[in-house]
């Protein structure tokens, strides 16, 4: 809904230049802008800027034929959903996602635009409304009554014709958008549509048929995620999918380490500081080992950037030596500061854990579907959710 690449978590990138990574950041159009009639506007934008990059970077002394498009929780989604397109076929290497990605499960169909019609059409009554009353009609109400006096209220105005609407202000625009959305708390109308061009069909019909883009993939979460039982699963089930149909690696992370100063431990969005190389811009007091977790997580991204497997090259070689000489499937490692990371297949289902070395001798390297969920399930029931 907002945001900006300002934001103190993403940081510099410095991180990553240093790597010899060129590190690009777009802007897009977000909320209704973005969402309009399920038109995938914002998506658009996205693919406008993903084209200018292939086709420039190597001005700025870039490889056009590995760019990795990277984004967190609903950057996560907006990546994911690209992967869905054909607009982008041939153009990416790869895609990371932090606290979104994943296989859409069937309760998040999108709908297209003739299925929402009756929220937009509702936006406009709504834009309507606020002509007339001014800022009364934008309160959004939340009790079960005044929702029912307000959706009453708006249902009295002719909706605005399209082309009215689309004379209006910015301002006036987003506040019905808002106020409608919040009363009628619709997801579908809250993401990405099913356009005929973008996004062709629903994700969960492409999904099953593989004509989805197949490139690596490095996605995770963190243990105290928002809806975290959801995103392991739907995290799990495209790497089980991959596996068995011999596409491209998906690499699972679960970031479990407990910030310090922080009562809500690995929470939504806690990997950001670590991933981008950003702590020095927070007021935790973070300890060397921190610092030292924050490198293995970027030198696996570098990899992965530049390889499409967060792996060094030596590290998967021993790795697929020791497999074929041994049998056994266990993993050698070369240099304990970067272990070697396994795909998700449908027998490998344990996450690489981000945590400080004590907890990684205590819980283990890998984190298993168990702990996961455990965790998982606790954070939603128990500690009344990751925020």
């Amino acid at each position: 809904e907002n945001g900006t690449i300002r934001e103190a978590p993403y940081g510099l990138p410095t991180a990553y230049t240093d790597s010899g990574i060129l590190y690009v950041t777009i802007q897009f159009r977000l909320n209704v802008f973005s969402l309009y009639e399920q038109q995938n506007y914002g998506l658009r934008d996205m693919i406008c800027a993903i084209r200018w990059i292939h086709e420039h970077i190597a001005d700025f002394g870039g490889d056009p034929d590995r760019i990795t498009i990277m984004g967190q929780s609903a950057g996560a989604m907006s990546v994911s959903d690209l992967l869905f397109t054909d607009a982008l076929r041939g153009l990416i290497s790869g895609a990371a996602m932090m606290s979104g990605a994943g296989a859409v499960p069937d309760l998040a169909k999108p709908w297209t635009k003739e299925q929402a019609g009756d929220f937009w059409t509702g936006v406009r009554r709504r834009a309507a409304r606020i002509l007339k009353e001014g800022e009364s009609a934008v309160t959004v109400q939340t009790g079960k009554e005044e929702k029912k006096a307000s959706a009453a209220a708006t249902a009295a105005y002719e909706p605005l014709s399209e082309e009215a609407f689309r004379t209006l202000d910015a301002e006036t625009v987003w506040k019905a958008w808002f106020a409608e959305s919040r009363e009628k708390q619709c997801f579908q109308t809250m993401q990405p549509g099913i356009d005929g061009t973008i996004i062709p069909d629903t994700p969960q019909k492409i999904f099953k048929a593989g004509t989805d883009l197949d490139v690596p993939i490095l996605a995770g979460m963190t243990s105290q995620d928002m809806l975290s039982p959801f995103l392991y699963w739907m995290l799990r089930r495209w790497g089980s999918r991959n596996g068995k149909r011999g596409r491209q690696n998906v690499y699972g992370y679960f970031f479990d380490r407990t910030l310090p100063g922080n009562k809500y431990k690995a929470y939504h969005a806690a990997d950001l500081w670590y991933m981008f190389g950003c702590m020095d811009r927070c007021w935790r007091n973070f300890t060397a080992e921190d610092y030292e977790l924050a490198r293995r997580m970027q030198d696996y991204l570098a990899n992965f950037v530049k390889t499409g497997d967060p792996n060094r090259a030596d590290e998967t070689e021993k790795s697929l030596q020791a497999d074929t000489a041994t049998g056994s499937g266990e993993r050698a490692v070369a240099d304990a500061s970067l272990p070697f990371w396994p795909p998700l297949t449908k027998q490998q289902k344990g996450l690489m854990r981000f945590d400080i070395p004590e907890q990684i001798r205590q819980n283990g390297l890998l984190a298993k579907p168990k702990e996961c969920i455990r965790k998982a399930l606790h954070t939603q029931f128990k500690e009344n959710g990751p925020l």
